[in-house]
């Protein structure tokens, strides 16, 4: 069972980092490294976290990812959604 955002998710949601991230890309008006996303993003998740995060939502189709001088930035391939309200 797939989700039906074209992502291969088999749950359909966004885990909580993987929530933060898309949350910290939406809100920039230009690609970011991971770096940049670390920095923004509150926890103490770890570089190397974050950077495999983004190479697999990338891979899911969520994400951008361009290399540009040897780093690679990313960027939402989505609009954000409003969700329902949970009652």
């Amino acid at each position: 069972m797939s989700c039906n955002c074209n992502c291969n998710s088999k749950c359909g949601l966004l885990g909580g980092l993987e929530q933060k991230i898309m949350d910290v890309l939406w809100l920039s008006s230009v690609p970011l490294k991971p770096a940049d996303v670390k920095a923004k993003i509150a926890g103490d998740s770890a570089y190397t976290t974050i950077m495999t995060v983004l190479k697999r939502m990338a891979d899911k189709k969520l994400l951008s990812r361009k290399k540009i001088s040897n780093v690679f930035v990313y960027a939402p391939l989505t609009d954000k959604k409003p969700t329902p309200a949970l009652v």
